[in-house]
């Protein structure tokens, strides 16, 4: 279980709460959140307690591209 910080939760009262959540549960919210580019490879990395490395080799365990196959990264990649 992870405990998730009171800053983090707001119950429906408008109150801050600290509430348990299961690690499996949390590391998949992490993932999809970082994977939608909502949050960078580093702030889920903190998130998750490990280095970035680490999270980028969690991320390809759970079979998670590492990188966009956008037009945007396409873009980038001829610029160089």
């Amino acid at each position: 279980m992870v405990t998730l910080h009171p800053a983090f939760v707001t119950a429906a009262g408008g109150e801050r709460v600290a509430v348990q959540v299961p690690a499996a549960e949390w590391e998949a919210l992490i993932l999809d959140r970082w994977q939608v580019g909502e949050i960078t490879a580093g702030r889920a990395a903190e998130l998750l307690g490990m280095p970035v490395a680490g999270f980028l080799a969690l991320a390809g365990r759970h079979g998670w591209a590492l990188l966009s196959h956008s037009a945007d990264v396409a873009a980038e990649l001829a610029g160089v």
